[in-house]
């Protein structure tokens, strides 16, 4: 049975040897438009999650942890379920612990990292998504200040 460090291992020799590949600018290009869809995780991530999606047959689209046993984040807090037998796309996750600094004031700080798995909307079932927020660039462009900035 693999261990958490063998897993850790296994993802980050596979991250390595996908960054390896991209040498090209049309593979920069390829990376750079999976990094456009997940821009919420490190591009080390990004990777990670494109690769293994490719592995399984799909292409990435949404991808979101399962969710708390409360049910107030990831695909949970959505409405949607993962499906019975889908595995989990690996990326890696931070390990936090909480020290003291000089001062005696409490912060946490990033002590190494883990393999966290995500879900991508094909691999759940459950509620629609809810519809994207109004053209937010559309509002934007309409503030005085950016436009007097264009002049």
């Amino acid at each position: 049975m693999a261990t958490r460090n063998d897993k850790a291992q296994e993802a980050h020799d596979r991250l390595v040897a996908e960054i390896e590949k991209i040498e090209t600018s049309d593979d920069w290009k390829a990376a750079l438009d999976v990094a456009s869809k997940f821009h919420q995780y490190s591009f080390n991530n990004q990777i990670l999650i494109d690769v293994q999606a490719a592995d399984r047959g799909f292409e990435p689209t949404h991808v979101m942890p399962y969710g708390n046993k409360a049910g107030t984040s990831g695909w949970k807090s959505v409405g949607r379920q993962v499906r019975k037998g889908e595995k989990g796309l690996g990326i890696f996750a931070p390990v936090r612990r909480k020290t003291e600094d000089e001062d005696g004031e409490s912060r946490y700080v990033v002590v190494g990292f883990r393999v966290a798995h995500v879900f991508d909307i094909s691999q759940t079932d459950g509620e629609p998504l809810p519809p994207p927020a109004p053209d937010i660039c559309k509002r934007i462009e309409s503030l005085p200040l950016l436009n007097v900035a264009r002049e």
